[in-house]
């Protein structure tokens, strides 16, 4: 091969070389695109995660869909019921203030059953049990996923029919008209209604009765908001799981 020839072959190859290199590097990777599969999987777990933390008091699940701890939610509920009840009268607000049951020997305020009430009547939405994911959607950008599910829910209309058990252990078997006279008070409504906030949380909250269901399921609906690799469920539609969790509360209809 004369010198020509090959001096040509050298410039060909090097040409060739940083030809293809060039392509290589103006070429611009493309973005990774968002998943709509992975979102919907993503969904359903956070949403599956609120369901069981709700309705069976399942934790191990939780920061797939809220950065609250279990108490946070719990006092939220508690701090909700409380605010409702202020809202009421100012006769029976005046019961909190002015009326106390003797059990004991000890005095015990409204407020302090009305908290042991509280406490029990959240905690007994975690005996629900399963609940059933029927539809998740998620918006056109996948920020945003709408849940319905199905479950049975407490049934509200027998809760209180069996409290009535828990009598000799809340109050050594003393009617309520003794319990009255204990607590020197005569406004018997007041104490009337102390005394059965009393007998649910010692019912269902010492001796661990758990409440009958409703025979029949209710739909709900809540949504959740994308954050990082799961979605976030918040401190409204926690309240919407917990309020929907007896049938006194009409379903969602479509």
């Amino acid at each position: 091969m004369n010198k020509v020839a090959y001096g040509t072959l050298i410039c060909i190859t090097v040409f060739s070389i940083f030809s293809l290199a060039g392509c290589g590097t103006s070429k611009k990777e493309a973005l990774p695109k968002e998943n709509p599969t992975d979102n919907l999987v993503a969904a359903k777990n956070s949403a599956k995660s609120a369901l069981d933390f709700m309705y069976k008091g399942k934790t191990s699940g939780l920061s797939n869909f809220t950065t609250s701890t279990p108490d946070d939610i719990k006092q939220m509920f508690v701090k909700y019921f409380e605010d409702r009840v202020s809202q009421t009268s100012s006769s029976e607000n005046d019961q909190a203030n002015n009326y106390f049951l003797i059990l004991g020997g000890e005095k015990h305020s409204y407020n302090e059953i009305f908290k042991g009430y509280a406490d029990t009547y959240y905690d007994q939405i975690k005996t629900i049990g399963d609940a059933k994911i029927t539809d998740i959607k998620l918006s056109e950008n996948s920020q945003t996923a709408n849940v319905t599910a199905t479950f049975k829910p407490i049934d509200s209309s027998s809760e209180l029919e069996p409290v009535e058990d828990a009598r000799d252990k809340a109050f050594g078997g003393l009617d309520n008209r003794t319990i009255m006279r204990n607590s020197k008070s005569d406004n018997f409504l007041a104490i009337n209604k102390m005394i059965q906030l009393k007998l649910y949380s010692v019912y269902y909250g010492d001796m661990g009765k758990i409440a009958n269901k409703a025979p029949d399921d209710v739909k709900i609906k809540f949504s959740m908001t994308k954050s990082g690799d799961h979605y976030d469920v918040s401190a409204e539609n926690l309240m919407i799981l917990a309020r929907f969790a007896r049938n006194g509360i009409p379903p969602y209809s479509d």
